[in-house]
């Protein structure tokens, strides 16, 4: 889908803000005095705000008393800004005094300001806004209702903004919601359409006290980006959310992306980076028109605790750097990563739990999940010391329909048939434990299921992973690879493989495998023709070729005979003495074959006892020799792998 330069439409949060800026000049309707003098009032802010001359009501009112005040018909046009506002009603109820309210407009800024109560509350009612695009597109907004109760301003020092920012950063909303809000946007020729729609919204305790996104200024110099990424709020909760947009039909190519959300509440916002609880249900995705067609379900999610401020701010410097065209966006990412990130955690989380979740491509491919659960806490930076997770019902679908036999899903189509399954589903459960003062790092696989195929456990321990070697990775970043082969226990230390344990449990696939390959490769052959030949040939091979490579080449063909003949269940182990690490790599001078032996790597078969670790001897390997005329033609993909050849033969 190509959308050009098409710019789509504002968020809800741009429709709040514009909104609170209209909202600035009408609550300077005053509650002493006569309806006149609070509409004069009124006028005299909305000069200040929209320009002399652009803006027009129909008419206004005030409540018996004075308090409240109501204006009909309210039109701001900014011709500079290309925009139109119209407001069938402002009712503004007990506004501040008209000479505070005066005070604040004549400040033009929200400096050295006690906290001010402005209003009780403000409602507008059938709010538009229209406004011009990137070349002639055009796009609209409305509002049935916005409804702010308890405005007020918190007190500010000295080094407050000026201006829409100062005022938002000042701004405290009690209670905010809106009704159907709707909004469009069409493009010259009407090629591209976006259509976005809400019915409700409803937040408590709005601000923009929250940290901000720093470098943000970078990219808006008026501040007022910055201030938007400080929202907070108790609580948001959305209901009933769409959006369509795509290319139609007078376009060459139709396109159309819908989107659905019918509920979604939240908790504890701080500056889009933190909360304490989210809840998602019923949320569709739909991408139609582009082959193949994608859709997404979700029914239900829980969040609890999330925060990405590390992780944002950390990528925040790249994310301005590709914006402001300083550095390629490929390139600003690599150089966010470093050694660290392959152990520890990017942001921090406490709980997660999805459920119904559905993914399609097109008649490719579907896959399902149940429930999937993650326990932590994880936390930005570290490494958790106790973290579970859990997969239930994750199912992966294949073309099943016989009209599949043709087109663009007759491969995966011909492979379910072929193999006699179409649908995989698994389930899987895992653990790690780490204790930060040994720096010892333990991961367990205690289920992984894949229902008539397999079954599978297994876990991994790794040594030296202490606060000051993490502290190390951290701050060598993944491009440093010369760094890594020149030194690299200058970077990895001690870290040190301890042992490794994986055990599979055959339930079906290798026999599959078998009625596969014979089918698919040998004519039709046979399942139980195929294994012979499988056997046969591992035995025939080893016992020829083995003793090239191997010590003892009879251990491992009689494992792996044993296992083709009979596929039960088969265990991997490595049980490394020393531990394995790069300064244990070094201690045995660059020989392949030592270092092979000190892993201790065992193949226990069908539950066979006393198994014997398995003794390689390669062929010795010579580092090739270069004379200086070579080294100066390298290119850098030759020089680095010469390097690697150095590295392993331990060259200096």
């Amino acid at each position: 889908m190509n959308f050009g330069n098409f710019e789509k439409p504002r968020t809800p949060l741009y429709g709040l803000v514009a909104a609170l800026f209209i909202g600035a000049a009408c609550l300077v309707a005053g509650c002493s005095g006569s309806g006149d003098n609070a509409y004069e009032t009124f006028s005299l802010a909305m000069d200040k705000l929209a320009g002399e001359g652009k803006w027009s009501a129909k008419g206004h009112s005030t409540s018996f008393f004075g308090g409240d005040l109501t204006v009909e018909g309210v039109t701001v046009n900014m011709e500079k800004e290309g925009q139109t506002f119209e407001i069938a009603t402002v009712e503004l109820k007990k506004p501040l005094a008209k000479e505070e309210l005066q005070s604040i407009l004549d400040a033009a800024d929200w400096k050295d300001r006690k906290e001010t109560k402005l209003a009780d509350g403000l409602v507008l009612k059938g709010l538009k806004r229209s406004w011009k695009q990137k070349g002639d597109a055009t796009a609209t907004s409305s509002l049935d209702e916005l409804n702010l109760e308890s405005l007020s301003l918190t007190a500010a020092d000295s080094n407050a903004m000026a201006g829409l920012p100062g005022f938002l950063k000042a701004a405290r909303i009690g209670k905010a919601s809106y009704k159907n809000m709707k909004g469009t946007s069409t493009s010259p020729g009407g090629t591209i359409d976006m259509e976005m729609g809400l019915g409700q919204m409803m937040a408590e305790n709005m601000a923009f006290d929250a940290p901000p996104l720093e470098g943000l200024d970078e990219l808006d110099p008026s501040g007022l980006a910055t201030v938007i990424s400080s929202f907070s709020a108790k609580s948001i909760s959305f209901k009933d959310m769409s959006m369509k947009m795509g290319q139609t039909e007078k376009s060459d190519e139709k396109s159309t992306m819908t989107f659905s959300l019918a509920g979604l509440d939240q908790k504890d916002v701080k500056g889009f980076r933190s909360l304490s609880s989210l809840t998602v249900t019923g949320m569709k995705f739909n991408m139609e028109g582009n082959d193949p067609q994608m859709t997404f379900g979700l029914e239900s999610m829980s969040l609890n605790e999330a925060d990405l401020t590390e992780y944002i701010a950390k990528i925040m410097p790249a994310i301005v750097a590709s914006a402001t065209g300083e550095t390629d966006p490929e390139e600003a990412i690599n150089n966010m990563q470093t050694f660290a990130d392959f152990f520890v955690s990017p942001f921090s989380l406490k709980d997660m739990a999805v459920k119904g979740f559905e993914f399609s491509v097109g008649d490719l491919i579907t896959i399902k999940l149940a429930e999937s659960k993650v326990n932590g806490p994880l936390k930005a930076g570290t490494i958790p010391d106790k973290q579970q997770s859990t997969i239930t019902g994750l199912e992966i679908i294949l073309p099943e329909d016989p009209k599949h036999a043709e087109g663009e899903a007759a491969e995966l189509y011909k492979f379910g048939q072929d193999f006699g399954m179409t649908r995989f589903v698994v389930d899987a459960a895992g653990e790690a434990t780490y204790d930060p003062a040994t720096g010892k790092l333990t991961t367990t696989t205690t289920k992984l299921v894949i229902k008539d195929l397999l079954e599978a456990t297994g876990g991994l321990t790794i040594n030296g992973l202490t606060a000051e070697r993490l502290q190390v990775l951290k701050d060598t970043n993944l491009n440093a690879i010369f760094m890594v082969l020149l030194s690299p226990e200058s970077i990895f230390g001690d870290i040190a493989l301890d042992n490794l344990d994986i055990t599979y449990t055959n339930k079906g696939l290798v026999e599959r495998i078998y009625a596969y390959v014979g089918k698919t490769e040998l004519d039709g052959a046979p399942a139980e023709q195929v294994q012979t030949m499988a056997a046969g040939a591992v035995s025939m091979g080893l016992a020829m070729q083995g003793s090239q490579y191997m010590e003892n080449a009879d251990v491992l063909a009689k494992s792996l005979t044993a296992f083709l003949q009979d596929p039960k269940t088969i265990r991997i182990t490595l049980k490394p003495e020393p531990p394995l690490s790069f300064t244990s790599a070094r201690a045995f001078e660059g020989d392949q074959n030592k270092i092979l032996n000190s892993l201790n790597l065992t193949l226990i078969v069908n539950g066979e006892e006393g198994a014997t670790p398995l003794r390689f001897n390669l062929p010795e390997r010579q580092a090739p020799t270069y004379n200086l005329e070579d080294l100066d033609d390298m290119t850098d993909e030759e020089w680095e792998e010469y390097l690697k050849e150095l590295e392993a033969e331990g060259a200096e």
